[in-house]
């Protein structure tokens, strides 16, 4: 018997453009979405409904095609149709673009290493 999986909420992502992708969070509590209006916002669960606690969008020119957060959960990657990667650390009080460096990966471990 095939099983049915059940809407368990609906909402308008981005309400003046298309959304075009959603990521969780490694923990599941942060809903990550990207779209045509050249932003991520990251999603929050408050009681039965889902509001957006920050809103990326300095980062990028075009639509936002896809988001990604590293296995940590402390960063997010987005990646537009205008041939712009942006990385996003996640701090206590929001997101800020980060500049890694060629000398560590995302998680803060030497490459050389994880090989």
């Amino acid at each position: 018997m095939k099983r049915r999986l059940q809407l368990a909420s609906r909402f308008s992502a981005h309400p003046d453009s298309r959304a075009w992708a959603a990521a969780w969070s490694p923990a599941g509590s942060l809903l990550a979405s990207c779209g045509g209006d050249r932003a991520v916002r990251i999603w929050a669960r408050q009681g039965d409904s889902w509001v957006c606690r920050w809103l990326l969008e300095d980062g990028h020119q075009r639509t936002v095609r896809k988001a990604a957060w590293s296995p940590c959960g402390g960063y997010l990657a987005s990646v537009s149709f205008d041939a712009t990667t942006c990385i996003w650390r996640k701090k206590e009080d929001g997101f800020e673009v980060a500049q890694p460096s060629c000398d560590t990966d995302v998680l803060g471990r030497d490459p050389v290493s994880v090989l």
